[in-house]
């Protein structure tokens, strides 16, 4: 996407002129969304996640809080609120974090759904990322440093003018490619299961869900091309905040659609579910071995550390009737274990609860 704003060749106002005009307002609004977009991630990062571990946590957590720097960044350069390097220095940050960070929040559920017999495209993906983020990013910062602090006439301003085009495209088509193989193997895994009504619907959400955030990078791409390049970055950091609240809400379903067994019934926590899926990727909707509680193993005399789940959330039922009777099963012989199972399925509820209000 779009990198820092550069002052030269602009049709649009590159900075605040003391009047509060549509584009003035639209900086201000985008700007505030965005900021509150991420610091509402953030809360729902730290509350969700019960270990601080793994590609999809980090990625999740870095590409969030980059939205920040890259929001004051922009608000520093717009507003004019000191020297021009502070705000050019933080929202460079953010963006190679906003930007790069997104990309890998897809890149780290990919393996969900691709399985172990695409693993070659796999592969490709992760590199296509790492040859995008050292390209594109190295070259648009260097060049746009370049262009604000050499002459108008410099081969910088020229070079900058193509470099903001070139780049927007190339991450815009990388995350095309990306979100495409997410929309392929999603379709393929529902033609070849049986799913619920419910399962159904969900799915169709992933779909519409998809299309709206191609929407929103073609809309990007079109602002760059005409050369509106301020409310270009003042729409980017408010949909890259929307896209990351969306993806969360996607791929935390993603985990739910494919830890479902063969029976129709899934378990674990919410924390293992996000553990399988990081060392155990599925070729298919039912690949993903399931996870015993505690009291199923042989021999058990211990206390249950898991809570078997009912149900996929796509088989349409909850935590009723002999599920919740579960918890007084003679299997616990005593009452600090019935707590104990109670508070994991309280937990685990909540952790579901999360997952919804992100999206």
């Amino acid at each position: 996407m779009a990198a820092v704003e550069s002052p030269a060749h602009q049709q649009d106002s590159s900075f605040f002129d003391g009047e509060y005009t549509a584009q003035s307002v639209t900086v201000t609004l985008c700007s505030a969304l965005a900021i509150y977009n991420a610091l509402e991630l953030l809360l729902l990062i730290s509350t969700t996640f019960r270990s601080y571990r793994g590609l999809y946590f980090w990625s999740l957590l870095v590409a969030s809080a980059g939205v920040l720097p890259y929001a004051i960044g922009f608000m520093i350069e717009y507003f004019q609120l000191t020297i021009p390097w502070a705000g050019q220095i933080t929202s460079t940050v953010g963006w190679c974090t906003m930007v790069t960070g997104q990309s890998l929040v897809l890149y780290s559920r990919l393996g969900v759904v691709l399985g172990p017999t695409h693993h070659n495209i796999l592969k490709a993906v992760k590199w296509m990322i790492i040859i995008d983020g050292i390209v594109f990013h190295v070259s648009t910062t260097v060049i746009m440093f370049g262009a604000n602090n050499a002459g108008k006439n410099s081969g910088f301003v020229q070079a900058y003018k193509y470099i903001e085009k070139i780049q927007m495209t190339g991450f815009t088509i990388q995350e095309f490619i990306i979100s495409g193989l997410y929309i392929w193997r999603i379709m393929d895994i529902l033609k070849s299961s049986d799913w619920s009504r419910r399962g159904k619907r969900s799915m169709r959400e992933l779909f519409g869900i998809n299309i709206l955030i191609f929407v929103m990078d073609i809309a990007l791409l079109v602002m760059e091309y005409q050369n509106r390049r301020t409310i270009e970055r003042a729409l980017k950091q408010f949909i890259y905040s929307v896209k990351l609240k969306l993806e969360f809400s996607i791929l935390n379903k993603l985990v739910s659609i494919t830890t479902q067994t063969a029976d129709g019934q899934t378990f674990a926590t919410f924390d293992d579910a996000h553990a399988a899926a990081d060392e155990q990727p599925l070729g298919n909707a039912v690949a993903l071995p399931p996870f015993q509680s505690e009291t199923e193993k042989p021999g058990f005399k211990g206390d249950a550390t898991h809570v078997e789940r009912a149900s996929s959330f796509l088989s349409g039922t909850t935590y009723h009737g002999e599920r919740l009777s579960a918890i007084d099963s003679p299997v616990l012989s005593t009452t600090a274990d019935q707590h104990r199972r109670r508070r994991t399925l309280e937990e685990d509820l909540y952790a579901g609860a999360c997952r919804h209000v992100a999206g």
